[in-house]
């Protein structure tokens, strides 16, 4: 596991964090013109706040599509939104996360893995180790519960494709990369991401 909070690392953190806190809080019939065999086809809703649609149902209606490509599981409460507000000012505010009141979930990161928070120099300072955990952790509970949905999903996707080894550069610079480069460029342009991510010298470190 890396920086590359990658694959091994975030990654697949991901796909763990929708199990947390599952208790069936209800079902509700499609109303988006699913069917199974010619049948409407009863979603049931799991999870807490974030209350996840199943795969594996034939999606017709644009919303439904939308929130399956920029975020890690319809919930509830994201199908209520969009149907209230309409596809595209729903996109375009998932296209400028800091429109977005997050404070929620960032409270609860800020307290349970405040490193996640600390600059370069506080993270060279400190226990590199438990910072690099604080970095993984809040990356599954962000995933579940944050509100900037495609942030996180493009954020991981970058991750992917820029991974590092934090064996090289050390934790404190694979945090940095994470927080400051990738999540940080994320929803840019790639000239942009790639500009930063070159200057940063992390991924020069991994390449020798």
């Amino acid at each position: 596991m890396g920086a590359s909070v990658a694959a091994a690392g975030i990654g697949g953190a991901t796909a763990n964090a929708q199990a947390m806190g599952q208790d069936i809080v209800g079902g509700f019939n499609s109303g988006f013109g699913t069917t199974v065999n010619g049948s409407p086809k009863q979603i049931t809703v799991i999870g807490r706040s974030n209350t996840y649609v199943g795969r594996n149902v034939h999606w017709k209606n644009p919303e439904l599509m939308l929130l399956r490509r920029i975020s890690y599981g319809p919930r509830k409460s994201d199908l209520d939104e969009i149907t209230a507000r309409g596809y595209s000012a729903y996109l375009e505010e998932q296209l400028n996360p800091n429109s977005i009141n997050d404070s929620v979930c960032e409270n609860v990161v800020a307290a349970r893995w405040p490193r996640v928070n600390s600059t370069f120099a506080q993270l060279q300072a400190d226990d590199h180790i438990v910072a690099f955990n604080d970095l993984y952790h809040a990356f599954q509970y962000r995933a579940v519960f944050s509100k900037r949905q495609l942030l996180r999903k493009m954020t991981e996707f970058w991750i992917d494709h820029f991974n590092i080894e934090y064996t090289k550069p050390d934790l404190p610079v694979a945090v940095h990369f994470y927080k400051d480069v990738l999540q940080a460029n994320a929803l840019g342009t790639f000239k942009n991401l790639l500009h930063q991510e070159a200057n940063n010298g992390e991924m020069m470190m991994f390449l020798d």
